[in-house]
């Protein structure tokens, strides 16, 4: 059983079906972002999970990364993909897949941060919005 990788799976799965972000990106939802990639895309980034099993089963803490590149003018179009990829992911049943992590749910899934900044290449703007979840089987 990888909750890990079944949650990797649920987000970047909800994010391509979105039509809003789909609106914004076109297919360009990547967790592998091949060098110089046309921009705008959203790239699911780094994930980081905490063992908080208690003698129950299998629990973990885990957060994700999320980053949105563009070369439009300004912040705008950035901050506008920002809040497409939250609203898709904050409004989303994240189902774990069956194969992968046999009953495994999402417990919790809450948006921590979003930032939006200029990246030292003055042509890009970079968004970075993380989210926390609490995976595990039945409890």
């Amino acid at each position: 059983m990888s909750l890990e990788l079944a949650f990797q799976r649920a987000v970047v799965n909800v994010l391509r079906s979105d039509p809003a972000v789909s609106d914004l990106v076109g297919d360009r939802v990547l967790d592998d972002v091949p060098l110089s990639f046309p921009t705008p895309y959203v790239h699911v980034g780094e994930f980081q999970t905490i063992d908080e099993d208690v003698g129950c089963g299998e629990l973990l803490e885990a957060f994700v990364d999320i980053h949105v590149w563009t070369d439009a003018v300004g912040l705008v179009a950035c901050h506008a993909i920002v809040a497409a990829v939250r609203a898709a992911l904050r409004e989303a049943d994240l189902a774990l897949a069956p194969d992968i992590a046999p009953g495994g749910k999402v417990h919790v899934f809450q948006h921590r941060t979003s930032r939006v900044m200029r990246d030292s290449n003055p042509r890009l703007s970079h968004g970075i919005i993380n989210f926390r979840a609490i995976l595990g089987g039945e409890y």
